[in-house]
């Protein structure tokens, strides 16, 4: 961790010696800093110069552009001291030094104010697009729904620098829309506690590049991360979070226009759940030895010939159902053997009674090594394709050897004419010893290669960077923040590590909750349900569940 915030340090100097010096910023080491890159940029050579006699002016206040502005202005106090007030627009002219941020096509106050400057706004934006107009006297930023609000705000906190005339914006017009609808990374809360605290902290960070969902996974082999009310998993556990912190945690990420998905194992993967079901989960699994702590068996996979097993997985999802802020449950069934489509479609059966029952739609995510998708569900589940940097290799194709063994279907998903929607998994392999993450010169290519291969498929909808086996999820930032900058705009056709790795960083040293967190917001460390020791070795299991190794 050190080393990596050591290297931030460098890069952020290389990218901002200009205006760190005080002298005047150039457009390419401004607009280079952003990330994700903003999709058409030019430069007006006006820049904006931000004092406390600035006001950022709402339109259409109340529809969910408060907390958009509200922390932009904090942003502004916290990094410059600079207290820039807020109001709704209550005056048929904007005087010079205003902000005015909203929705164009609903708000005739800032359509007029675009009229008058001779700026058009553009349907192509969509629903998570923004516009950007930054002049000498005045910044005009449209969405068409907070969210694009939110992510065009986003953009401009890192277009402000310091000048020799005091605090600027860059002076630019930006039209700007993601490639993909969903841009995610993960929590795997399953082998190792994920505090409420530090997944807020990294939220905070991923929606600043406009990352929009969690994988948030909980459980596996090792652990159950909720403590559910209507069954028994999660209590072994003592660093289980309960379903109304959860429920908190999601309404904290969606404010910031992050969907929590649940990855709810519901086939392999289910070793935790022997501890408190050993009925309803098989004795075969594959086993691995941690030095001092024991065996452990993992993979083990539910036990399908049970109404039992449908009866617990129906009272797990039933507690995620009601307070979901998105569609999207992930019921896993990846590398458990090829199974049956009916257990999928018994599955899928329960979600959506539940999702009848609270007014709901539900959209089941499933491994793409999983049992194919019954025809009759193929319009509802989304299947999720996986390879990462290593394993998988840096290069992703319809011929890719670990997608085809294992038996992934990449080649009947990316036909075009197929119709069922296919998210992307990519960046770092799962290693069983401590701070096994792979290499960033592997796992960032990887994700590169995921956004370019689903670039022109237009059933392919998402991508996420995950992250298997530890907490300490500061090292998997640079795997976030590439799913950041080309889940947004993979257009380019090549793939520098090195540009790419520096930006990251450079990005992550201009943020607080990076460089210096809360103590509560960083965790005690843990690879694979095992407390680590202050030189990262093995020390102590969480449950104290692992098979003792005889002589040991």
């Amino acid at each position: 961790m050190k080393s990596l915030r050591a290297v931030a340090m460098i890069s952020v100097l290389s990218f901002c010696a200009g205006s760190a010096a005080g002298g005047s910023c150039r457009d390419d080491k401004v607009i280079s800093a952003v990330i994700p890159q903003p999709r058409q940029v030019a430069f007006s050579g006006e820049d904006f110069l931000l004092s406390d006699r600035a006001k950022i002016l709402y339109c259409n206040r109340g529809q969910g552009d408060d907390f958009a502005v509200t922390s932009f202005t904090a942003f502004l106090k916290e990094a410059y001291n600079l207290y820039v007030k807020t109001s709704a627009v209550d005056r048929a002219k904007a005087p010079a030094g205003m902000i005015l941020v909203g929705n164009a096509s609903k708000d005739a106050f800032l359509k007029e104010a675009l009229r008058s400057q001779g700026f058009e706004t553009s349907a192509k934006i969509g629903s998570e697009g923004y516009q950007l107009w930054v002049r000498a006297d005045q910044i005009i930023l449209h969405g068409s729904t907070p969210a694009g609000q939110f992510y065009g705000l986003q953009t401009l906190r890192q277009l402000v620098y310091k000048s020799e005339k005091g605090i600027a914006v860059k002076g630019v017009t930006i039209t700007d829309y993601p490639r993909y609808q969903l841009r995610g990374f993960q929590f795997d809360a399953g082998r190792c506690p994920q505090s409420i605290s530090m997944m807020k902290r990294i939220v905070r960070i991923c929606s600043t590049f406009k990352l929009n969902f969690v994988l948030f996974r909980e459980g596996d082999d090792e652990l159950n991360a909720i403590d559910y009310e209507t069954n028994k998993l999660g209590s072994l556990n003592p660093r289980a979070i309960s379903i109304d912190e959860m429920a908190e945690f999601i309404e904290y990420a969606a404010r910031r226009h992050i969907k929590v998905v649940p990855e709810i194992e519901s086939l392999g993967h289910s070793g935790a759940k022997a501890y408190q079901y050993p009925g309803l989960v098989g004795r075969r699994g594959r086993t691995t030895r941690y030095e001092g702590i024991g065996l452990r068996i993992r993979k083990r996979r539910l036990v399908l010939e049970k109404d039992a097993t449908y009866d617990l997985l129906d009272s797990i999802y039933s507690e995620w159902v009601p307070i979901l802020s998105s569609p999207y449950i992930h019921l896993g069934c990846d590398e458990a053997g090829r199974g049956t489509g009916e257990h999928l479609a018994r599955l899928t059966a329960i979600l959506n009674k539940l999702a009848e029952k609270h007014g709901k739609s539900i959209r089941p995510i499933v491994w793409a090594d999983a049992a194919s998708t019954p025809r009759q569900l193929e319009q509802q589940v989304v299947r999720c394709l996986w390879a990462y940097g290593e394993t998988g290799g840096r290069v992703i194709d319809e011929n890719n050897r670990f997608l085809n063994r294992q038996g992934q279907n990449v080649k009947a998903l990316a036909e075009p004419e197929c119709r069922q929607e296919v998210i992307m998994a990519g960046g770092s392999d799962s290693y069983h010893k401590p701070l096994a993450k792979a290499k960033y010169e592997n796992a960032l290519p990887n994700i590169y290669s995921w956004c370019r291969f689903g670039k022109d498929k237009p059933n392919f909808i998402g991508i996420f960077a995950v992250q298997w086996s530890g907490n300490q999820h500061d090292l998997w930032l640079p795997d976030d923040l590439t799913v950041a900058e080309y889940g947004w705009t993979p257009d380019k056709p090549t793939f520098d590590y090195q540009n790419c790795m520096a930006r990251i960083m450079a990005a992550l040293s201009r943020m607080k909750d990076y460089t210096d967190p809360k103590s509560y917001e960083i965790d005690r460390s843990c690879w694979d349900g095992i407390w680590l020791s202050e030189d990262d070795q093995w020390r102590e299991d969480i449950m104290g569940l692992a098979i003792p190794i005889c002589g040991e």
